[in-house]
């Protein structure tokens, strides 16, 4: 079944700001059904590392990488 809320934040090097709008967006839902799915855009930076570790920690956070 679909989550009742899907979230697309699209990104690129933002590896100092994503860890804190991730934590924001799973706060702010944690009453209902949803998923966040981060599309990292071929950041050179370590957003796609900090998005892992995430999603490691709670499975709706989503990460789609496009390779560099």
């Amino acid at each position: 079944m679909p989550p009742e809320l899907a979230v697309i934040i699209p990104v690129f090097n933002e590896e100092a700001l994503i860890g804190q709008v991730l934590n924001d967006w799973s706060n702010e839902l944690q009453d209902i059904d949803y998923e966040i799915h981060v599309y990292i855009a071929k950041s050179k930076d370590k957003t796609l590392e900090v998005v892992q570790e995430f999603s490691q920690k709670n499975k709706r956070i989503i990460a789609h990488d496009r390779p560099k």
